[in-house]
């Protein structure tokens, strides 16, 4: 199971590490480059959640039920109802990526 430790990080360097991983992602500009980063740096459960989390905002914007989208892809209703309530709070990101597909 993925964990982070308990130490904090230093703020500044956290936030150079994630501007370092944004900057690793958008320098990528195909396809099959995209995938080999996520597959080197994800392992197959991370891929996992990440898709099926993708999936349920991409299920709950085309409007299914909290239900359906839970049965469908096997994931917990508590699951499907924090993310839409994210989608509701802000959710741009998760919009932007879903009106691409």
């Amino acid at each position: 199971m993925t964990q982070v430790s308990r130490i904090p990080v230093h703020k500044e360097i956290e936030n150079r590490m994630y501007d370092l991983f944004l900057t690793s992602i958008t320098s990528l500009h195909q396809q099959h480059a995209v995938g080999e980063f996520l597959e080197d740096l994800l392992s197959p459960t991370e891929r996992l959640m990440l898709a099926k989390r993708l999936s349920v905002a991409f299920l709950l914007y085309k409007g299914y039920t909290h239900r359906d989208i839970s049965s469908l892809l096997k994931v917990g209703l508590g699951t499907v109802s924090k993310l839409s309530l994210d989608l509701q709070v802000k959710g741009n990101g998760y919009r932007r990526v879903i009106e691409t597909i």
